[in-house]
């Protein structure tokens, strides 16, 4: 395959998508992250900071320990949460200093609800588009297939968890585990400021919408083990097109899930 790099410095990720397949080949590891960088859209104030690329995913092995499970018999709460592919990655900083930590969740199905033990996390990305502000978060729910960048300060000596907090998201529930272990040690150094405001968007709140759509999701029927999943009644075909918009036109899209489940 040939892809063509755009303009977009972000964090990206990459899985096969056969039809009937993917759940399977993402579980099973097939999936991997891509960090492109420089062009004129990059957060030039974000430059600075040391990059950190973490990978999560989800894997469950058959009793013996022999072999991943079938993805037809996973059983997310207990499912092992893996971080670059292993279980006890280690990050060492020093007290003052700042980095950018590139967070994605390959994982076929897991939401994973982050917190660093003492510390803040300044969000400056999300799913490949940097935010107008850092805004600052305590913890971060990151569905399957999201993407989170965040700076984060180390402050005293000592050891922190970076934890995956408990979380139920409708159909199912991830426990709590620890992902990785942040070591702050050594001598200070300069505290790096945290930028406030990094990128500029162009404001659409008052734009002439010119067409409103809502598009309903659903499950058909909803508790069944083998389901339908359907956008305003209907469900995926390559030979329909659903809708048809117009270049460089203004739309508000209303999206509804009326599942109990989340779903990015």
């Amino acid at each position: 395959y040939t892809f063509t790099v755009r303009n977009r410095a972000s964090l990206y990720w990459y899985h096969p998508h056969l039809h009937g397949q993917v759940n399977d080949q993402v579980f099973r590891g097939m999936a991997g992250m891509i960090s492109i960088k420089g062009g004129t859209e990059e957060v030039k104030s974000l430059r600075k900071f040391r990059d950190r690329q973490i990978g999560l995913s989800l894997a469950q092995f058959t009793p013996d320990g022999s072999s991943l499970i079938n993805p037809n018999d996973q059983n997310d709460p207990t499912a092992t949460t893996l971080v670059n592919g292993r279980t006890d990655q280690q990050i060492d900083m020093r007290p003052g200093d700042v980095e950018r930590w590139r967070i994605a969740n390959m994982s076929n199905e897991g939401f994973i609800k982050v917190q660093l033990q003492g510390h803040k996390m300044w969000i400056v990305g999300e799913d490949g588009n940097p935010t107008r502000v850092a805004i600052e978060s305590k913890m971060i729910v990151i569905p399957p297939g999201s993407r989170f960048e965040v700076l984060v300060r180390a402050k005293n000596k000592g050891t922190f968890k970076l934890k995956q907090l408990p979380y139920n998201e409708g159909f199912t529930s991830f426990p709590a585990q620890d992902l990785l272990t942040l070591n702050v040690s050594g001598s200070s150094v300069p505290a790096k400021q945290i930028p406030r405001r990094l990128n500029d968007f162009k404001d659409l709140s008052d734009a002439k919408v010119a067409t409103k759509r809502t598009w309903r999701l659903s499950f058909g029927p909803d508790s069944a083990p083998q389901f339908e999943a359907l956008i305003n009644g209907k469900q995926f075909s390559p030979d329909r097109i659903d809708t048809v918009a117009k270049l460089g036109g203004v739309e508000e899209w209303t999206f509804i899930n009326e599942t109990t489940e989340m779903h990015p």
